[in-house]
């Protein structure tokens, strides 16, 4: 695996409706995107087009293996790890397709260990590019966005894309009475972040849940949406402090 080493600092350009020069990416039918220029793809678009365009310089993406593989006597769903990867293009057409053949179990572990793929232009050229796994977070369920962010925010990295900062910017711009420093990723600013996501109803059930478990150490988390999983997921991860803080602003809604 060509292992991330050095800090990268991930400058694409921001979208303009004038005309200018791109780099156009295509997905092998085996690997799904999740990440592109910032924006989750979500499971409905990972079997949709996979071809993107991408500003020229440097571009940061999330994608994983899919595909059935022989198992125990049949055939069975391999998802791989979720994987980081950066590179450089200008002006071209590049496509990421794998260099190892996954047909069995073993060779998908193997896939997980060390992911063989390739990034190939027009010319056929091959590209260099960082490789790393993105480390999932300890909720329910992914949160693909937040696991980026965390994870560039250890790695030292800045992301200038069409999608800059998009949790930042939108909690910033729900309560500026809950301090949440640029660029922090913790209990405030997810849970800010994720009533935005949520339904009108959605945000009505996990106010009262949390005022319920004001002082429940690790309170059974909510089911049902992904908003609701993760509001509970990030309201449990925070501390005595962190919680009067989220209340009071709640309750100035």
């Amino acid at each position: 695996m060509k292992v991330m080493k050095t800090l990268l600092a991930i400058g694409v350009m921001t979208a303009s409706f004038a005309p200018h020069a791109e780099v156009g990416l295509n997905f092998h039918h085996e690997l799904a995107p999740i990440i592109i220029d910032g924006e989750e793809q979500g499971f409905a678009n990972f079997t949709s087009d996979s071809d993107f365009t991408l500003d020229n310089g440097t571009n940061q993406i999330v994608f994983r293996m899919e595909k059935l593989i022989d198992g125990q006597g049949d055939r069975e769903k391999f998802n791989s790890h979720a994987f980081v990867l950066s590179f450089t293009a200008k002006d071209t057409q590049v496509s990421l397709k794998p260099t190892m053949r996954v047909l069995r179990t073993t060779q998908a572990q193997a896939f997980n260990q060390d992911p063989k793929v390739a990034l190939v232009d027009k010319n056929g050229k091959h590209l260099d590019f960082t490789l790393d796994v993105l480390p999932p977070s300890n909720a329910i369920m992914r949160d693909y966005t937040a696991e980026l962010a965390s994870f560039n925010k250890e790695h030292g990295i800045t992301v200038q894309s069409k999608n800059t900062a998009q949790i930042v910017a939108q909690t910033a711009s729900i309560a500026p009475s809950l301090a949440v420093e640029p660029n922090e990723i913790g209990p405030e600013s997810m849970i800010q972040y994720w009533l935005k996501k949520a339904s009108t109803e959605e945000s009505e059930t996990f106010v009262n849940w949390a005022f319920a478990n004001r002082t429940v150490e690790n309170p059974q988390g909510l089911e049902g949406s992904k908003a609701l999983s993760m509001l509970s997921h990030w309201y449990s991860e925070a501390d005595v402090n962190q919680r009067k803080q989220i209340l009071a602003w709640l309750v100035s809604q």
